[in-house]
């Protein structure tokens, strides 16, 4: 019998209400603060914020600059070609993933460090959608390598990862 169990069965609390306290807990971790991609010489070309977080926008880009020290660090030790670097570093309310490509473009997930319905394979598939909507952005005609993304493609994609 497991811990959560026995205490349930000790205590005159129904489990139904432990249901919703487990619900409402997901709902408060949403699944990320802030997508960047960050260009080969360092320039942002793309950050994009959630709506909540509107706010910290500027702790936001502080924390994906501590996170690129440490993609920096990864990519100097890695002995594979992985292109996921996984989780690069946890704040006292945060935590990033990195992935970079071949071209050495970084991009950074910073997600809520309470959330634990995100799996590793969940980090996996965003990182992979991403890179495929940041090829779809190099193949337009008009977007110049180096500079800013202006996609709506790219900002629709965020605000799809952003808002859940």
């Amino acid at each position: 019998m497991s811990l959560f169990s026995r205490f349930v069965a000790s205590s005159s609390i129904r489990l139904e209400k432990f249901r919703y306290l487990d619900v409402a807990t997901a709902i408060l971790c949403r699944m990320a603060h802030c997508i960047a991609i960050i260009g080969k010489d360092g320039t942002p070309l793309f950050f994009q914020v959630s709506e909540k977080d509107k706010q910290n926008a500027l702790e936001l880009e502080t924390f994906v600059d501590c996170s690129l020290d440490i993609v920096d660090e990864k990519v100097e030790q890695r002995k594979i070609q992985e292109l996921y670097l996984g989780p690069l570093i946890n704040d006292y309310s945060y935590k990033s993933f990195g992935f970079i490509t071949n071209t050495n473009v970084k991009f950074v997930l910073v997600t809520d460090i309470f959330n634990t319905t995100l799996t590793d394979q969940d980090i996996r598939a965003i990182f992979k959608r991403l890179h495929t909507v940041y090829c779809n952005v190099l193949q337009d005609p008009f977007y110049v390598p180096g500079d800013p993304i202006k996609s709506k493609h790219m900002s629709s994609f965020a605000v799809d990862v952003l808002r859940r």
